[in-house]
């Protein structure tokens, strides 16, 4: 069998895509088209066949982005349709053209599965403040419902999205496949680690409140450190993205790693992508045995915490209590 697994927006190695490519070469030839900054070329190792598409990101001007995005992502279409798969297997989804790829292999009678990464209506176009969020999800909504209608299967990370789209799509098949961690390392003892609290991965959202609880913990003698994004000023250290069993060793020489931010939008509404959020950064916790802060608004996040006795839950709306807390542990 040819399958095509194609990636909107990701990088090659990116580790949920990454994971669908090596299971589905057991199944047949693979080829995978992606995202790259700096590679031109495809290539082939083993039964899968590598096709980068350049682009780079216009950080500068929104509408120049998206204009440059939309070649990129009809570039990628472009040599997904030359392929001529058996089966199409996408990763998240386009910006600007998001109905194009199940358009063209609909007319191909070719079945689609897609894998949605987030909960697509609050996702699109989530950092452009210069579009009325209203305007943003009703569009996204109703491209969203004709992705579902438009795929053979569907592949969720949390089972609260696979009851959202059931409700919107009774037929739709789908799975539940959560990120999960790789690998695992020796659970050192609480006096064998350091007095200190890990951030892992990049920072996206406001984290006000978190800054006044670490402020708290350095009074108490804990050290913060960010891995893989910019410290906080004056109040953490930061190292950079290290390779992944070395991230794993760091984050298992902490006391604790975070994960906590704000989840609401700007008029204090639930963003359900961070409600029911279930990162990659929440399992590599897991996987390093070291005990996780979690502020109980990610809620699916906090139940397995507590069902699992993996950590504690704070509130993040009150660091001084959440700092006794933790310092009690």
């Amino acid at each position: 069998m040819s399958i095509l697994v194609i990636a909107f927006l990701h990088p090659k190695k990116d580790k949920r895509v990454m994971r669908t490519v090596e299971a589905l070469s057991s199944a047949g030839d693979v080829d995978y088209i992606y995202w790259s900054e700096d590679e031109s070329e495809y290539h082939t190792e083993g039964d899968v066949t590598f096709h980068p598409v350049l682009h780079h990101i216009n950080k500068h001007s929104i509408v120049r982005e998206l204009i440059s995005r939309r070649t990129h992502e009809a570039k990628m279409i472009e040599v997904a349709s030359s392929l001529r798969p058996e089966l199409v297997y996408i990763h998240h989804f386009a910006t600007v053209i998001p109905l194009q790829i199940y358009k063209r292999f609909w007319k191909m009678k070719v079945p689609i599965i897609t894998d949605f990464h987030e909960y697509v209506p609050e996702e699109f176009l989530f950092g452009v403040n210069a579009i009325p969020k209203i305007i943003k999800t009703n569009y996204a909504k109703s491209f969203y419902r004709k992705m579902l209608s438009r795929s053979a299967g569907a592949v969720f990370v949390s089972k609260w999205m696979i009851d959202d789209a059931k409700a919107i799509n009774p037929l739709l098949k789908t799975l539940w496949i959560p990120n999960y961690g790789d690998s695992s390392v020796e659970t050192l003892a609480k006096e064998r680690r350091n007095k200190e609290i890990v951030f892992v991965g990049s920072v996206r959202r406001d984290l006000e409140k978190e800054k006044e609880l670490l402020i708290c913990l350095k009074k108490k003698g804990y050290e913060f450190t960010t891995i893989g994004s910019s410290p906080l000023e004056g109040i953490s250290q930061s190292i950079p993205f290290l390779e992944y069993g070395k991230m794993i060793k760091r984050i298992s020489q902490a006391s604790f790693s975070i994960i906590s931010f704000s989840s609401t939008d700007a008029g204090g509404k639930p963003l359900l992508n961070y409600v029911h959020s279930m990162p990659n950064k929440f399992f590599d916790s897991v996987v390093s045995g070291t005990p996780i802060i979690v502020d109980k608004r990610l809620e699916d996040i906090a139940q397995i915490v507590e069902r699992d006795n993996l950590g504690i839950v704070i509130d993040r709306n009150n660091p001084e209590e959440s700092a006794e807390t933790i310092d009690h542990i």
